[in-house]
């Protein structure tokens, strides 16, 4: 007996995009964005895994749930699956000479160069630093009420990136950086990085150019 092996994702893909639920762009857009978890999950009951949408703004975004798929994905040949061109949505946030947003030899030397920042070493030797600031910010959280955890949570993780990046270099400066990075950062809540033709709309157009005087800033 021969055994069937599973094709790999850049083989079906080049066949067609997996099946749609039957839902217009708009509708798949706000379920995405307003109901993220309970409509993806909705969309893997109905169409399997994996699915596709059709945001509004941007290109058809391929959802996969397979660990198998999710890894070929991540260590998959740059020719065939192009890293850069599905994150051109966070362009505005990281410039267009991230290494996430660039392809093929490009995309593979930026993640070289980024590689021994986390080698087993390094992680071991940045626990510490993790676990005080993590002890320190969980400390300061109100207890017996409910609190938002998404706004603390994000708060840690940027006071963690940024400690780990600049150490003690910047001193005062860096909370400095933070609540600037914090004020940039809150465009995400919004729908203007997904949906470019939003920024010229008044009242969206206030918002998009309030995060392009904060990112000068930053």
């Amino acid at each position: 007996m021969s055994r069937i092996t599973k094709p790999s994702v850049a083989v079906r893909l080049r066949g067609g995009l997996p099946p749609s639920p039957r839902h217009p762009a708009t509708v798949q857009t706000i379920g995405g964005r307003r109901w993220p978890y309970t409509y993806l999950e909705h969309c893997l009951s109905t169409c399997g895994d994996p699915f596709t949408l059709y945001p509004l703004d941007m290109p058809p975004m391929v959802f996969l749930s397979d660990p198998q798929d999710i890894r070929e994905v991540l260590t998959g040949d740059a020719s065939d699956l192009h890293p850069g061109a599905g994150g051109r949505v966070i362009e505005p946030l990281i410039g267009d000479r991230s290494f996430m947003l660039l392809e093929e030899d490009d995309h593979a030397w930026g993640r070289k160069a980024i590689t021994p920042a986390f080698h087993r070493r390094m992680v071991a030797e940045q626990t510490a630093t993790l676990t005080d600031l993590a002890e320190e910010a969980i400390a300061s959280w109100p207890t017996g009420k409910p609190i938002a955890l998404h706004p603390r949570i994000r708060a840690l993780t940027m006071n963690v990136i940024l400690r780990i990046i600049f150490s003690d270099k910047l001193g005062s400066q860096l909370a400095v950086l933070q609540k600037r990075l914090s004020k940039m950062l809150a465009i995400t809540d919004s729908l203007l990085l997904q949906s470019p033709r939003l920024r010229h709309v008044p009242g969206w157009s206030w918002t998009w150019r309030r995060f392009l005087t904060e990112r000068a800033e930053v």
